[in-house]
């Protein structure tokens, strides 16, 4: 099958503290991990379901630094483990975060 995506993902395993808010409102937060990203969003792992269209605010921890993302869920499926895995793509992010995603994604370039 042929690779469509234009941003290459990197697996990663890192913390996530998230935050699901709809209309502006906060419905709940909870802890996931990253299982792989890329210039446009994540894969996260968690406990519970997350429902397209719903938007995140993300804590996310790289490496020794704490970066703040948001993003809208745009899939998600359950596993056989009883997790869940949702595709994330990023809001759009400001210069200062756009330059520490690159930085932290450069370490997982091994081509």
């Amino acid at each position: 099958m042929e690779e469509r995506r234009r941003h290459q993902r990197f697996e990663t395993h890192n913390l996530v503290y998230y935050v699901v808010k709809s209309d502006g409102s906060e419905l709940s937060q909870d802890m996931g991990r990253t299982l792989d990203a890329s210039e446009r969003g994540l894969l996260i792992e968690t406990r519970i379901p997350l429902v397209e269209g719903l938007q995140l605010k993300m804590d996310i921890a790289l490496a020794d630094t704490i970066i703040n993302l948001s993003g809208e869920v745009v899939h998600t499926h359950a596993t056989e483990s009883d997790m869940y895995l949702s595709g994330v793509e990023f809001s759009p992010l400001d210069e200062k975060k756009r330059a520490g995603l690159a930085e932290y994604l450069r370490q997982f370039d091994t081509e």
